[in-house]
């Protein structure tokens, strides 16, 4: 029976995890944490549907809580772009913990073995081949390492550069947030609101506000490293803001690094393959990114058991890369360049992209070609040519996308790759 290893608990290492078990795999999830310490404790989008797609049991309805569109507003909270169309038919809420917990459940039951509280370090190498882990529990060797350590998966960034695999996700790729659930007074409870402020405090980032009827939920962004002033900073104007919130954390209170880029341009080589954020399989705009691993783990576990031969060589495992960034993976571009354009601006600009119409709901909503000669026509017409270079590059970029999407070969061809991989670094900000 073939071995395959999973580094870390999340949950496209899971649902490959119980796609694989299913399969005839021998498999094991090894996560660094302890059971009962898994998982951020908050909600976050999900589409319920994803599961029953991904070969997973449904989430109970009880468990799934409703989800709103946002509003956003910039720096000077002058105007708000409302985007926020009411519950969504489509995609809901889910409390996380509660996710993992079903998962992990739902692994077990498939045969998954698991080893909690045992931290992955490194791949084991021989050749050319990734051929197991070193762990808190000793080597551990197997015919497939599957890579869901996130952001900073020290497998990932420990690989030798002759993988040709990104190791470090770079300055700007990388979203710090705090975000805790704060209590409201009995006596000041509030109808729903969502609202995304832009360049908060002159912060490089975002916050959000939502107001719920027994807490309000605050995350305070940021594309540098947040420290406890700028966290302090940011509650206190939010307990100006809302009368009726407390200083009293309910739930969460915890920070996170999430990846807010396109997907890395190769993330599979002999006897490897990652998923999740160690692969930034997050939509680079709203940063959620839960149902594109589970869909993602599902693709992974196709292609394995599927295979013939059953090598995981690279040949083999491109057909799973292939496959994530044709379904899901390529849809990331476009929202990529605008998150590198607007937080390469200041928080002046953006008050002024705002309040002129210049950046509204249908920019946000649906960010391509076009829309960007919308702006720079916007632009000429209210005389602002210093704010022209960014967004031609940004336009520029645009252009790019269809053919760097072209370039990806269907079938596995070193040279073929190469070329695809110089293409999509073009598009680097």
């Amino acid at each position: 029976m073939k071995k395959i290893i999973v580094a870390g608990a999340g949950h496209g290492g899971l649902s490959a995890a119980i796609n694989l078990a299913r399969g005839g795999f021998d498999v094991t999830v090894f996560e660094k944490n302890k059971r009962a310490g898994l998982g951020w404790d908050w909600t976050d989008a999900f589409v319920p549907s994803a599961l029953p797609r991904a070969g997973i049991t449904a989430l109970p309805d009880d468990d799934i809580l409703e989800f709103r569109n946002a509003g956003f507003l910039p720096p000077s909270k002058k105007v708000m772009v409302n985007t926020d169309t009411g519950p969504n038919p489509t995609v809901k809420s889910v409390d996380r913990k509660i996710l993992l917990a079903h998962l992990i459940k739902e692994a077990k039951s498939a045969g998954v073995k698991f080893e909690f509280s045992a931290e992955v370090n490194y791949a084991l190498v021989k050749g050319n081949r990734i051929v197991g882990l070193n762990t808190a529990k000793g080597d551990v060797y197997a015919d497939l390492v599957i890579d869901s350590a996130g952001i900073d998966s020290p497998v990932r960034r420990n690989l030798p550069e002759k993988f040709n695999i990104q190791n470090e996700i770079g300055d700007g790729e990388r979203f710090f947030c705090y975000r805790a659930f704060y209590d409201v007074t009995s006596d000041e409870k509030s109808d729903p609101q969502y609202q995304i402020i832009f360049f908060h405090n002159n912060r490089c980032g975002m916050d959000w506000c939502i107001t719920e009827g027994n807490h309000i939920d605050i995350l305070i962004g940021s594309f540098s490293e947040l420290s406890e002033d700028d966290i302090e900073e940011a509650v206190e104007d939010y307990l100006a803001d809302f009368p009726q919130m407390t200083d009293k954390i309910v739930r969460g209170g915890q920070c996170a690094k999430i990846p807010l880029r396109r997907p890395l341009s190769k993330f599979i080589t002999n006897g490897y393959a990652a998923i999740g954020d160690a692969v930034c399989m997050t939509e680079p705009l709203s940063g959620s990114g839960i149902v594109l691993s589970i869909l993602a783990g599902k693709i992974l576990a196709d292609v394995c058991v599927a295979s013939v031969e059953k090598k995981f060589d690279e040949s083999e495992l491109w057909k799973y890369q292939y496959r994530y960034m044709q379904e899901h993976g390529f849809s990331h571009f476009n929202p990529g360049v605008i998150k590198d354009y607007l937080s390469s601006l200041n928080a002046e600009d953006i008050n002024f992209f705002v309040e002129e119409k210049i950046l509204g709901a249908p920019e946000l909503g649906n960010v391509g070609e076009n829309t960007m000669e919308d702006m720079i026509q916007k632009l000429v017409l209210l005389k602002r040519p210093d704010l022209l270079p960014g967004i031609i590059k940004a336009a520029t970029k645009l252009m790019i996308i269809p053919r760097v999407i072209k370039s990806m070969p269907s079938s596995y061809d070193v040279q073929k790759i190469r070329e695809y991989m110089a293409m999509d670094k073009n598009l680097d900000w």
